[in-house]
């Protein structure tokens, strides 16, 4: 019995340890690839004095700070509509999706919504899949005191107070996941906002429900394995070029990322729908470092590993989150 309360001690420290460089690769990525030099930090819309509480409460997750220029078009659209913005994110916002003990996945949630309860906001706008399901089958709405929706549902809820211009010409096809409600309606939401913008035809679509939630491997493993998973991956810019699609838009940060690095060709562009919105809205869009390190060959992965550096970000720390990233372009260099 005591070997075994020792095995078992053994086994979450492990873990414990294993979550702490999963979130700090995160945070690693976050601060040495966004272009402000100004990585994510939360921030609080005031209380209103009024009766008429107009706040909302953006919550990030965690992941998508791995690409930060996502997580910048998302605020800066999102806060088109809501001026009255707090922006909630990162591993201490966490749904608990990436921890492998319940436990641990539970009281993460729980102090997600206890932060989000303490914003006091009549509205909470989730942009992860995981983290919006999370919170809906592992807590208990009535005692949230906030109303929830996804982003893609918030924007199309509103999407006549977008004043979406002539910015573009693409031929897209758009890239979902389905077989579950929230999944379906994100479909439905992100087809009506692309359908909106000048210049943008959806020439195909792909969702292929045993993708599950989202791209993500290791969520994918025990399904259909992780061949599987790279081979439906693999065929999607094939696919894209088949219908004559000059981009491939993803509604998922997750999906955006796995398809992004494992791109061999030019074509199609694999784009998240938010940066075609942000540029039909005349809004700044941030350089896509994620795809500089991606494609950018062992010189521009050096270079933008020293401009990192230089901001003050941990060489070791940045070598690590960067290989943890992406392995297969790294082992390409050796």
């Amino acid at each position: 019995m005591a070997n075994q309360r020792t095995d078992e001690q053994r086994e979450s420290q492990a873990a414990l340890g294993a979550m702490d460089g999963y979130f700090r690769n995160i945070v690693v990525l976050n601060r040495a690839l966004t272009t402000e030099k100004q990585p994510f930090r939360d921030s609080h819309a005031q209380r209103q004095k009024d009766a008429e509480d107009r706040r909302a409460t953006l919550w990030l997750g965690c992941n998508v700070l791995r690409t930060p220029h996502l997580a910048q078009l998302a605020s800066n659209v999102v806060r088109l509509l809501n001026p009255e913005l707090s922006i909630l994110g990162g591993p201490s916002h966490c749904c608990g999706s990436p921890m492998p003990d319940p436990g641990d996945r539970q009281r993460a949630l729980d102090r997600a919504v206890g932060d989000f309860r303490n914003e006091g906001a009549p509205t909470l706008i989730s942009w992860c899949p995981s983290c919006h399901t999370n919170l809906r089958n592992g807590s208990d709405p009535s005692r949230w005191g906030f109303d929830e929706l996804h982003v893609t549902e918030f924007l199309a809820r509103h999407l006549e107070r977008l004043k979406l211009k002539p910015r573009l010409s693409a031929r897209v096809m758009l890239h979902g996941h389905t077989g579950t409600p929230d999944r379906d309606r994100d479909l439905e939401n992100c087809r009506k906002l692309l359908n909106a913008i000048p210049g943008v035809t959806i020439v195909a679509e792909h969702a292929d429900t045993d993708l599950g939630l989202h791209c993500v491997p290791v969520l994918l493993a025990p399904t259909i394995g992780i061949d599987g998973f790279e081979r439906r991956i693999s065929a999607l810019p094939e696919q894209a070029r088949a219908a004559g699609a000059e981009l491939l838009v993803t509604i998922y940060h997750s999906c955006y990322r796995e398809i992004e690095k494992r791109l061999r060709s030019e074509t199609p562009v694999i784009e998240n729908y938010i940066t075609l919105l942000a540029k039909a809205l005349d809004l700044p869009v941030p350089a896509n470092v994620y795809r500089e390190l991606a494609h950018g060959g062992a010189a521009r992965i050096d270079e933008l590993k020293c401009a990192a550096v230089a901001n003050g970000v941990d060489r070791a720390e940045l070598d690590r989150a960067v290989k943890a990233e992406f392995p297969s372009v790294l082992s390409a260099r050796s």
